[in-house]
């Protein structure tokens, strides 16, 4: 009985499952160029963090950040703004975490593709919804 309880006060909603797993495949899709990026570069070069670098960080993360918000907004159809800034947290988040996997943390990598993230998911998904209304 009270295993019954328990479950039944955090199941979430199916459109709240499916917005949480879009959420999720977005920050995937927009980290992946960045993946790509440490994947080809040498692991010396983060340890020499030039302006270079921040910048090559900050326009990869913007630019993957646009897409998925983009395709993002596409499927939710809704509160473009909000998915678009929403989107970027969680690619953020998926950032960090796999960043401090790999033992690439801290300092200043980590507020470029912070900024790259929420402002081209932002701008992905109002891209959407300006395309939209036309």
């Amino acid at each position: 009985m009270h295993l019954q309880i328990f479950q039944s006060k955090f199941t979430l909603k199916p459109s709240t499952k499916n917005l949480l797993k879009n959420y999720i495949a977005g920050a995937m899709l927009s980290n992946s160029p960045i993946w790509i990026f440490i994947a080809l570069i040498p692991h010396r070069w983060f340890n020499e963090v030039t302006f270079f670098i921040l910048l090559i960080l900050y326009l990869i993360s913007m630019s993957g950040g646009a897409l998925s918000g983009y395709l993002i907004a596409r499927k939710t159809k809704e509160r473009y703004s909000k998915t678009g800034i929403i989107l970027g947290i969680f690619a953020y988040c998926l950032y960090a975490i796999s960043m401090t996997i790999l033992g690439i943390t801290g300092g200043v990598l980590e507020l470029p593709p912070f900024i790259g993230f929420v402002i081209g998911g932002a701008i992905g998904a109002r891209y959407y919804e300006v395309k939209g209304k036309r």
